[in-house]
């Protein structure tokens, strides 16, 4: 598929990147409460591994499901892929990646608040780009790098939001050191996973929805282990579907959703748009979170998210991205991408 590929007469860029912004900032605010909301008498939490691998169940289904709608000969596609049990194997680094990611943001969103996990997640965002430049040789021009630094600024800016209610914010001051370096290694697994799986999407014949279906494969094996060997004595206490509701479905779907929605942007768009696309929904979150009642923007909220608008237009506007590897010729032989790139897709 082209990346210029419409529907609707809409650039599939654009659609899944706003598929992701709202996505992205109406899951934070729901995970959030799912991990937070008080309980009744006799009634216990749901197990955050548990629904990282119902997620990947889920995500399973749904591109076997597109798969079979979009190949023109899925038996085919299954037995082309099983013949290359090599790129197979490549899915399992960014599976474990993405496993391990996912079960770093349940336990961040299980200290932080919606708002204060959101700009925290933001320094991705340099850290995706220097590992798009390292592994994947992505060149980019000086005002992307400028614009790229801006939008860390703006985000940086509107900082921890302001609460009201500082009594709970104490209580759970001891929890937020626990949910800040969840966050940060969170930011680390992610940059390397996406990174990773942008080069197997692109620089292979595999399909979309191929990739996918092996991706949740390997991580809902990788998601059941960790499962077990983190609440495996819960697990055999409680059961592994303890504390499930439809809320708890509800968040597991929209993880699903969430997984799908990100290969679609690393199919048709990059990674570090999809850093821009978080950029916004930092500011959705931060509104959705004025209109509950739990933040109130002050003059550095306004200007951080005036910056991170001004700075997500001067990346789409600007046109000297050289976003594929540098040829032979023009490289420097000392900054050679880390990961080898083939330019002939197998």
């Amino acid at each position: 598929m082209s990346s210029d590929e419409c529907l609707f007469g809409i650039p599939l860029k654009w659609i899944s990147l706003g598929a992701m912004i709202l996505q992205t900032s109406s899951m934070v605010l729901l995970l959030r409460y799912s991990r937070t909301r008080e309980l009744g008498d006799g009634h216990r939490r749901y197990l955050n591994t548990t629904a990282v691998f119902f997620s990947e169940c889920v995500k399973f289904l749904v591109s076997s499901i597109a798969l079979t709608m979009t190949s023109a000969n899925t038996r085919l596609e299954i037995q082309t892929a099983l013949s290359k049990p090599l790129e197979i194997a490549k899915t399992c680094v960014p599976a474990f990646l993405f496993t391990v990611q996912t079960n770093l943001l349940f336990l961040a969103l299980t200290h932080l608040p919606g708002a204060v996990y959101q700009v925290t997640y933001q320094f991705k965002i340099p850290v995706t780009a220097v590992v798009s430049v390292l592994l994947l040789g992505t060149r980019l021009s000086r005002k992307k790098w400028l614009s790229l630094l801006v939008l860390t600024i703006g985000v940086a800016s509107c900082s921890f939001p302001k609460n009201k209610d500082t009594a709970n914010f104490e209580e759970h001051r001891r929890g937020m050191l626990t949910g800040i370096a969840a966050v940060f290694t969170a930011c680390l697994t992610s940059a390397l996973a996406s990174v990773y799986t942008e080069q197997l999407l692109k620089d292979s014949s595999t399909s979309l929805w191929m990739r996918n279906v092996q991706l949740s494969i390997f991580s809902a094996m990788f998601g059941i282990g960790m499962a077990y060997a983190k609440d495996g004595t819960a697990i055999a206490e409680y059961g592994f579907m303890q504390g499930y509701s439809p809320l708890v479905w509800l968040v597991v779907v929209g993880q699903a959703v969430g997984g799908l929605i990100i290969a679609l942007v690393l199919k048709y768009a990059d990674n570090i748009i999809k850093c821009f696309a978080n950029g916004v929904a930092l500011v959705l979150v931060c509104t959705m979170s004025f209109l509950l009642g739990d933040f109130y923007p002050d003059a550095t909220f306004i200007a951080g998210s005036s910056l991170v608008v001004a700075s997500t237009v001067v990346y789409s506007l600007d046109t000297t991205l050289l976003d594929a590897p540098a040829k032979d010729e023009e490289r420097d032989p000392e900054r050679d991408p880390l990961l080898p790139i083939s330019h002939n897709k197998t």
